[in-house]
């Protein structure tokens, strides 16, 4: 069973057991072998929380179980997302700033254009950071503190911090702890 499958398996036995029409999906993810599929429900003018568990050989519910999303169980990793994408916006204005600056000059001097183009390639590879941290951003936002964390990478923080900052590079390593504690718990 592919993860569409058991998105699809987990919101139709949601929609059936609780007679509602609308659910949202929070995350997924399959471990040993079992998806676990975390759903949000409005029932009785209240947000609901459920997990539905379902075996990927046989393709049956194992079980469903209401859970507890505790905002915070990430610690600081989403408040040090969101500094480090003002960080990578900053960064972006800076070197927009440059080129702007270096097209000026470029129009008198020859020997401007090389840092030009270093500048341009480097706005390019901060953009992309920018883009994806945003990405990441939301999946904390919606709860899939697994996928933020596979977002997250180190590779990926190492290349922040090579090309979008220190402080952006630094802010993206250390909250791979906290994604890293939700995503697992």
């Amino acid at each position: 069973m592919d993860v569409n499958q058991a998105i699809e398996m987990a919101k139709n036995e949601i929609q059936r057991q609780f007679n509602v029409t609308d659910v949202i999906i929070k995350s997924s993810n399959l471990r040993n072998g079992v998806w676990h599929v975390n759903t949000s429900i409005i029932l009785n003018n209240e947000q609901k929380y459920y997990t539905v568990n379902l075996n990927n050989e046989t393709t049956t519910i194992e079980d469903i179980h209401e859970s507890k999303i505790q905002a915070g169980n990430a610690g600081s990793a989403p408040t040090l997302i969101t500094i480090a994408f003002a960080f990578s916006i900053i960064a972006v204005i800076i070197y927009v700033i440059a080129i702007i600056l270096y097209s000026a000059l470029a129009i008198t001097a020859l020997f401007v254009i090389i840092p030009l183009v270093v500048f341009i390639v480097f706005l390019l590879i901060d953009v992309y950071i920018m883009v994806r941290i945003n990405k990441i951003r939301k999946y904390i936002d919606s709860g899939d503190y697994e996928q933020a964390l596979n977002e997250d990478s180190v590779l990926f923080g190492i290349m922040a911090l090579i090309f979008g900052g220190i402080l952006t590079g630094i802010l993206l390593l250390v909250a791979r702890d906290g994604l890293n504690n939700a995503a697992n718990n």
